[in-house]
């Protein structure tokens, strides 16, 4: 009487009628054989995932996979400065960072918001007419002395009766 013997783990699989598991490549992940639950066949990663020993995983927020076949947990790198990449992203400019209020540097995974007492810097590209802002902002400044600082945008500060005292003194 034939026997059948299980395939093995995630980094191998048992194509039909094959007598002996095959390794699974680089980059690809096993796929099961719904009904029978057994890995039958390879298939690439596909962009947005990475493949390790056979299993498929999701690349991780900040960072983005372009390309099949990826093979690490970093994928194609981190997002670029001004965007922000949720899981999954396939462009390392997924997604732009938003308004002044919000700055994204390399690798954010959401934008941050702009503490008090300073302001977002950076970001050349990306201007928004309806929010009226720069959208790609990639770090923050302190407010300087003279300056009020709110919502990301540094305002100079408006000429006042201490100004004229300072003036005349």
């Amino acid at each position: 009487a034939a026997t059948q013997e299980e395939c093995g783990g995630p980094d191998r699989y048992c194509p039909p009628a094959s007598g002996i598991p095959t390794p699974v490549r680089p980059g690809f992940f096993t796929v099961l054989d719904q009904p029978a639950a057994r890995r039958v066949s390879e298939q690439s990663c596909m962009p947005g995932y990475y493949c390790i020993a056979g299993e498929k995983f999701i690349c991780p927020a900040g960072t983005f996979g372009s390309s099949f076949a990826i093979q690490t947990q970093a994928c194609d790198g981190p997002c670029a400065p001004g965007f922000f990449c949720p899981p999954g992203s396939t462009r390392a400019r997924e997604r732009p960072c938003g308004g002044s209020h919000l700055y994204c540097p390399v690798g954010s995974a959401l934008p941050t918001p702009v503490p008090a007492g300073t302001y977002s810097t950076g970001g050349i590209e990306g201007f928004d007419p309806e929010l009226g802002a720069n959208t790609t902002r990639t770090g923050i400044e302190s407010c300087p002395c003279g300056h009020n600082c709110a919502g990301g945008i540094q305002r100079q500060c408006p000429a006042g009766p201490w100004a004229k005292e300072t003036e005349t003194a």
